[in-house]
């Protein structure tokens, strides 16, 4: 008795991605790696849809690589072809048609997904002033038994800003969480504590008003607030420069 699992269904309906040159070889490729599988994973429908997805990115990737090559209005039609004779293949089987809906809506959405933050991160540069030479530092907590460690102890960042000889300035950052208690109803908007030099080691500037200053850090308790917070809970009023707003029942001046 052969080892030899059948070919998938949708395995065969994928195939017509593949150009018609190169489909033999795939399907054969792609039915020795469905064969292969154990039966246990064959009975997970996670993994048989993971799979297939692999195979749609697969099929895919080679369809892109020859229109790359051919621009040629016969290998259009070539793929228009193979378009149709997908869809009649589609509307044969129903339930297959509706499995295969399903998992490229999965790939389409994961992919999307994937490029935005590669996009976003890799692609774009990050809206501060040279951003190829900022850095994060954490702390080692391992020593004293703490595998996760989500920052550093303030006296870390006393001792790393007073004996680094390896960046030109360091800048310290907490995030949290503050109510504003005197507009009608509570907004507790993320806030993030940040060292009075934060602003300037990122080359921003305020829109409004100023950044964190040196005496801030003795004087009256200050505050920046982010674009979105300004419109959406004061309206972008320009004159909130100077106000004095309550944070967990503590008065901060907007100074930006």
């Amino acid at each position: 008795m052969s080892d030899h699992a059948p070919t998938p269904p949708l395995l065969e309906i994928i195939s017509k991605l593949v150009p018609s040159r190169q489909r033999h070889e795939w399907l054969s490729e792609w039915r020795g790696e469905f064969a292969h599988i154990s039966a246990e994973r064959r009975r997970s429908s996670w993994f048989g849809m993971r799979r297939n997805l692999d195979a749609i990115e697969d099929a895919l990737r080679l369809r892109l690589r020859r229109a790359c090559r051919d621009h040629s209005g016969t290998s259009r039609g070539a793929l228009w072809q193979d378009i149709r004779y997908g869809l009649r293949a589609l509307w044969r089987r129903p339930g297959y048609s509706a499995g295969v809906i399903v998992t490229l809506a999965l790939g389409i959405g994961a992919n999307t997904a994937i490029f935005s933050v590669v996009n976003g991160v890799l692609f774009h540069r990050l809206p501060y002033a040279e951003p190829d030479r900022l850095v994060m530092l954490w702390g080692d907590a391992s020593a004293r038994g703490i595998d996760l460690v989500v920052g550093s102890p303030p006296a870390d960042f006393l001792e790393w800003r007073e004996s680094t000889r390896s960046f030109v300035e360091l800048a310290a950052l907490r995030n949290g969480n503050v109510g504003l208690l005197d507009l009608g109803e509570p907004v507790v908007p993320l806030t993030h504590f940040v060292t009075v030099n934060y602003f300037d080691l990122l080359g921003v500037q305020a829109a409004l008003g100023r950044t964190f200053a040196p005496e801030d850090e003795s004087g009256d308790r200050t505050v920046i607030l982010s674009h979105g917070i300004w419109l959406r809970v004061f309206g972008g009023d320009v004159r909130i420069i100077g106000v004095k707003v309550l944070f967990d029942e503590q008065p901060h001046v907007v100074v930006g």
